[in-house]
């Protein structure tokens, strides 16, 4: 397993627990954007290099991602590990050693990968990205995730040179050399085009001995000599108060979330070096756009007849809520998917027939409550009696995040109220042109 030398001597059995203690933990802004573009439920997660589990910690407790069945941490430091089991003790995780391009996990077997604080460290960008693509489920979506300490700031600025001085190249985050993986041949057969975001992370603040501890945390300083580790300490302090910062008060110490997303268009079927490897391209004939459960809902909420495998199909061809509403308004149906569709999403088991009624029961039994309506299971009812008309660009186009679960849901409730009520006034339109022609 390839683990670089800094990380094995920074991150040592013995050197973690001030590292769990004063590191922060991750933005729940951050969990709330990753949600937004990850709908599965319930949610398969591998997390690699997940060290003391403030990440995982965090995304456990978040309350957009309660939906999490399993989470498998990998981490390859021993010491690491032992802070994590120390401080996270929840039945859905599980602990292992291994590193990015030997996970020692099934193929086919997270929803998401989630690699925090860490992803700088990798040696082999073009085996990690085929060990990804092993271990994700189709559509399944990697994130890499850092805190980075806001450098437009004088002191953290001159406090990160300081870090550094010696221990020159020591892999950093900030210094975007970890985008090598974009040219990683696997990354370029596996993945989507990445989407980066940075956002600000405040509400920190610290001491300056909370500063002199963050930077004995890092790898940088952690693996030199106790005389340079004395020297590092005095020099902060001295750095710090000369910026004008007093002992003992606190301040504010601002970060910056860097998160990258890239979703798996093509995934291994079979060992990465076996000859019978196919991808989603070879066997559908065609390059499937990214589709989450929450189109799929979508679409089948307003169209409940329609099966939810020739919904995902066609949402594969199309990439669009939109166009695949319409195509159902215009035609009344969707294509099935052929054959070669359920090597990639088997069908689920045909439910056992229901035991024939006994002779003599009541016809009364026999009927089934009328389902409600659309425009009722929605409480649409006034909305329909004011014939409250759409626009085309009033419904669907890109949703706006929002900053709380409420705002969220209620966000996605309205849009899909929308919808409903579009596709009610189109098959009116539509019924009303035989009557005009």
């Amino acid at each position: 397993m390839s683990v670089h030398e800094f990380s094995q001597k920074g991150f040592a059995k013995g050197t973690n627990e001030l590292y769990n203690t004063v590191r922060p933990t991750y933005s729940a802004e951050a969990f709330a954007r990753i949600r937004q573009k990850f709908d599965s439920d319930p949610v398969d997660v591998v997390e690699i290099a997940s060290g003391t589990g403030l990440f995982t910690r965090a995304l456990l407790a978040h309350p957009d991602w309660q939906s999490i069945r399993h989470l498998r941490a990998v981490e390859p430091s021993e010491g690491m590990r032992e802070s994590f089991a120390k401080h996270t003790v929840d039945e859905r995780v599980e602990l292992l050693s291994g590193t990015f391009d030997s996970t020692g996990l099934a193929s086919g077997s997270a929803d998401m990968i989630a690699i925090a604080q860490a992803f700088h460290w990798c040696l082999d960008h073009d085996a990690a990205a085929k060990e990804f693509a092993r271990v994700l489920k189709p559509g399944g979506i990697l994130v890499l995730i850092w805190n980075n300490q806001d450098m437009d700031v004088p002191w953290i600025a001159k406090f990160r040179k300081r870090v550094v001085k010696d221990r020159q190249g020591t892999p950093d985050a900030s210094s975007g050399k970890w985008r090598a993986l974009y040219d990683a041949p696997s990354y370029k057969q596996y993945f989507a085009a990445p989407e980066e975001q940075n956002f600000p992370y405040g509400g920190l603040v610290t001491t300056i001995d909370g500063v002199v501890e963050r930077g004995l945390t890092s790898s940088a300083i952690a693996s030199t000599t106790d005389a340079q580790k004395a020297a590092f300490v005095e020099d902060i302090k001295k750095m710090l108060k000369e910026e004008g910062l007093e002992e003992g008060v606190e301040f504010p110490y601002p970060y910056k979330v860097q998160l990258a997303t890239f979703f798996l268009f093509r995934w291994i079927t079979k060992s990465s070096d076996a000859p019978g490897e196919r991808n989603a391209a070879d066997i559908l004939g065609f390059r499937p756009k990214n589709v989450t459960q929450d189109m799929i809902d979508t679409i089948h909420t307003m169209f409940p007849d329609i099966p939810p495998d020739n919904i995902r199909y066609d949402l594969m061809r199309t990439g669009s809520v939109e166009l695949s509403s319409n195509k159902i308004l215009e035609r009344g149906f969707l294509d099935p998917p052929p054959p070669a569709y359920y090597t990639l999403y088997p069908r689920n088991p045909t439910p056992a027939p229901r035991p024939a009624q006994a002779a003599g029961t009541s016809s009364a039994v026999r009927k089934t409550a009328p389902q409600p309506t659309l425009i009722e299971r929605y409480n649409l009812q006034e909305r329909v009696e004011e014939k409250e008309t759409f626009s085309d660009s009033d419904v669907g186009g890109k949703a706006l995040w929002e900053d709380t679960a409420a705002k969220r849901e209620a966000s996605l409730k309205e849009r899909k109220a929308q919808m409903i009520l579009a596709a009610r006034q189109r098959m009116l339109a539509a019924q009303q042109q035989p009557k005009d022609a």
